[in-house]
């Protein structure tokens, strides 16, 4: 089924033969059922939470992360008890959610300890004549009583037994993520009700495949192209590929380069303390601080984990010193934990080193900013409380913090 297919369904339903829209028979006042009323609360309610989680499937920047939201926050716009997505590697034909390892989920978390395994860590087949071969190659969503016929042949018998006893689902919903024919996975959702809100089901599979490709193709063009997967800026190869460049140019004419390289101060603990997810969004949130603070042809790129770099051409030290410092100021007010703000301001470690005085190759200038960068890593370390992160960048020197 084409991707356009969860929508031109979602409109068939609510459309007539003649084309004409299929409305209820008015009612005045006290004509209105409440249950009927109610009803048309949780649809509105239903609605506007899937719009809600459609934006942050389509605002995250890894394949990780979306299907972590997807399967943190799906439970509570489908009302379903687990959202469980799982990834198809065409290479092995198998469906699995390894992205997700590592990741507390507490709807996932629930069905690893029905499960006695993780979740996460599970690889599921897809013989000829199973459920989630069918419901893939058909492009249509698909339902069950139980566990058995999704789990049984993975998990083994005694243990999908034991999970639908702790479980209890009424339903399991097999929903495919098929972009043009081409499947991508399916998302299982487990209910402890009966009722099912099918169309729902559809519109979030269609917004959660979308999301998807996006990612793969961003990821795909990362992988072979000069896009940085996690904050799409120009990556490592790129920047030193215009460092090189930009050093040509400025050789012949007699300019200065500088680059700035920050890192962030105590990213591995920010990243264990709150998760791979807001450190990515930490990441993407100081990448677009820098994009806004440079003009072209300045380049800013995202070059280590922790780590980003800005080519400034025609700029002298003095410039970068005042840029840095500007920058180091600006730093402090980004968060990723919307308005409550971040527990402890966000700061980073500072090298400024110049063409051609600190090096005359990009392999010299970014080997005196590495030094730099350690350098003062260890001087934070040692400093005071009451020490000013940017005293050193106001300096003319080779290293600022």
């Amino acid at each position: 089924m084409r991707m356009a297919g969860w929508w031109s369904k979602h409109n068939a339903r609510r459309e007539a033969p003649g084309g004409r829209r299929v409305d209820a028979p008015r009612a005045s006042g006290s004509d209105v059922p409440e249950d009927a009323a109610e009803a048309g609360r949780q649809s509105c309610d239903h609605q506007r939470r899937l719009n809600v989680l459609a934006l942050l499937l389509h605002s995250t920047g890894s394949i990780e992360e979306m299907l972590s939201v997807l399967a943190e926050k799906g439970p509570s716009v489908t009302g379903a008890s687990v959202v469980y997505p799982l990834l198809l590697d065409k290479r092995r034909d198998v469906l699995h959610a390894k992205p997700l390892q590592g990741n507390s989920i507490p709807s996932l978390d629930t069905l690893s300890a029905a499960l006695e395994m993780e979740a996460s860590e599970l690889e599921f087949p897809l013989p000829v004549q199973s459920l989630r071969r069918r419901t893939l190659e058909g492009g249509e969503v698909e339902m069950a009583a139980s566990l058995h016929d999704l789990l049984e042949d993975v998990v083994g018998k005694a243990a999908c037994e034991a999970a639908q006893r702790a479980l209890e689902p009424k339903r399991v919903v097999l929903a495919p993520m098929v972009m043009d024919g081409d499947p991508l996975g399916l998302l299982v959702f487990l209910f402890e009700e009966e009722g099912v809100d099918q169309e729902l089901l559809e519109l979030l599979a269609g917004h959660a495949t979308l999301a998807l490709k996006n990612l793969a193709d961003l990821e795909q063009m990362g992988r072979f192209g000069e896009v940085d997967q996690v904050t799409w800026l120009y990556n490592r190869r790129y920047f030193m590929e215009a460092l090189e460049r930009e050093i040509q140019r400025a050789k012949r004419y007699r300019r200065p380069v500088s680059l700035i390289f920050l890192r962030i101060d105590r990213f591995s603990t920010f990243k264990e303390s709150y998760g791979p997810h807001l450190g990515d969004r930490l990441l993407r949130s100081v990448g677009m601080l820098l994009t806004e603070s440079v003009t072209e042809p300045e380049v800013v790129a995202h070059v280590d984990s922790d780590e980003f770099a800005l080519l400034l051409p025609e700029v002298n030290r003095a410039a970068a010193v005042s840029i840095t410092t500007d920058l180091m100021a600006r730093l402090g007010q980004v968060t990723v934990f919307g308005g409550s703000g971040s527990p402890e301001p966000i700061s980073a470690s500072v090298a400024i080193v110049c063409y051609p005085e600190d090096g005359a190759t990009p392999r010299d200038l970014t080997a005196v900013a590495t030094s730099g960068l350690e350098e003062a890593k260890r001087e934070k370390a040692s400093a005071t409380p009451d020490s000013d992160p940017v005293d050193t960048a106001s300096r003319p020197s080779r290293r600022a913090s």
